[in-house]
């Protein structure tokens, strides 16, 4: 399930319970299921007349879309369905560097956007580059600046200098 499926719909996973259905949950969706079917057979004459696809292959399209609606269907009226956090599978032994060191190839992620869109996407653009100047050495911690300056104080072996890294933008640099 996409990220932003729980984060912003708080959406959970379902499935269908088929180990704790009882016979007779079981012979409602079998006879509910064939029904269904036998109801989408009679209609067969929906198949798509205009398609790049041999007549084999929209046949068979349009059967397994009946087929696969009709079970789903089917199982949402007559099963039990379970709901499932999206968060349960996630990874609980990431370790806090390792958490540390995604979020900073975020930052490094960000800080080469607004180079790049400095030095090949302005075309000419004030304004543009106004705000790429402003989101690159902003005052506080905020600034792409400072977040590249704090990124290369943690790791010493690194041979940048940080007084080579200019406060302001320029096509020059």
């Amino acid at each position: 399930m996409p990220q932003h499926r729980h984060k912003q719909k708080q959406e959970w996973r379902w499935s269908f319970d088929v180990s704790s259905a009882t016979t007779d949950e079981w012979f409602n969706f079998t006879l509910l299921a064939s029904q269904r079917l036998q109801a989408l057979d009679e209609k067969a004459d929906r198949l798509p007349s205009q398609s790049p696809l041999t007549f084999d292959q929209r046949l068979l399209n349009y059967c397994w879309h009946n087929f696969k609606d009709s079970l789903i269907q089917t199982a949402h009226e007559t099963l039990l369905k379970k709901r499932t956090s999206p968060y349960i599978y996630r990874d609980k032994s990431v370790s806090d560097e390792l958490k540390h060191l995604q979020y900073q190839t975020v930052l490094l992620n960000r800080i080469y956007y607004i180079i790049h869109q400095f030095t090949y996407d302005l075309n000419g653009s004030h304004s543009k580059a106004l705000k790429l100047q402003s989101l690159w050495a902003s005052k506080g911690e905020n600034s792409r600046r400072s977040c590249l300056l704090d990124i290369i104080s943690q790791y010493k072996d690194l041979s940048i200098d940080p007084l080579t890294i200019p406060i302001l933008l320029n096509r020059c640099s």
